[in-house]
């Protein structure tokens, strides 16, 4: 796994009030553009994002935000940060029936496990360092005990979406993965959290009533403050944080 390359961070001439006084010097901020994401049939949809690896993203925000169950984005053409996108039709998993009665996450996480894996995350030099501005999401493989993807992007849902993007790409199966995330997980992340299909997050950060309400319906196992040797499992139905 690596980050995103720093290529789109800019130094910028500003000044900074600091310790009572002036000083003028130079600064790293981050790059933010436009992108339209168009899918045949319907009105284009406008993203604000970290410009790069954009066809990642543009393929998971039509994953989940616009195809139905059976369906798949694929992407046609691109013309610069305009990205043209079909959708098609899929065969529906025989076995979902069977992963209904049965957890498809693989036995439980430990204490440890989690908070090894955020220390993890949070070692891996980002963008976020040297700019103060970008969220991370990443996929926890717990059998191999590795995450092999990590999205980094000024938006938290977008970071999501290029989670969704990678998964539709290499084909790996979202329910036996847990989401590791940095933002607070709100009712509109909790929303995509359950559309990306992923059974567990774990959050740095705080939750709220409307997440908490939505993970114990659906069965996600939810964890925030997971920081500082310490978490808090707010919802868990399905028993997958062990001792």
């Amino acid at each position: 796994m690596t980050a995103n390359p720093a290529e789109n961070l800019v130094q910028v001439a500003c000044r900074q009030f600091k310790d009572g006084a002036w000083r003028d010097f130079e600064d790293v901020v981050s790059r933010e553009e436009i992108m339209a994401v168009a899918v045949a049939g319907q009105q284009p949809r406008f993203l604000w994002a970290y410009p790069h690896d954009l066809e990642t993203l543009a393929l998971g925000h039509v994953r989940l935000e616009v195809c139905g169950a059976l369906q798949e984005p694929v992407l046609t053409t691109r013309q610069g940060n305009n990205f043209y996108l079909d959708l098609r039709m899929v065969q529906p998993d025989l076995s979902a029936q069977d992963q209904q009665r049965a957890d498809p996450f693989p036995g439980q996480l430990s204490a440890r496990d989690v908070l090894t894996a955020m220390e993890e995350l949070f070692r891996i030099e980002g963008l976020w360092q040297d700019t103060g501005c970008f969220h991370r999401a990443a996929l926890y493989d717990p059998v191999a005990g590795e995450f092999p993807f990590m999205a980094q992007d000024i938006g938290r849902h977008n970071c999501l979406d290029r989670c969704a993007g990678w998964l539709l790409r290499e084909g790996r199966d979202q329910a036996s993965l847990a989401l590791f995330v940095s933002a607070r997980v709100t009712a509109s992340l909790c929303l995509k959290i359950r559309k990306l299909g992923v059974p567990m997050v774990v959050s740095k950060s705080a939750v709220t009533t409307a997440s908490l309400d939505m993970a114990a319906k659906s069965g996600l196992t939810l964890v925030g403050f997971a920081r500082e040797g310490r978490f808090t499992v707010f919802a868990d139905p399905k028993g997958r944080i062990g001792q």
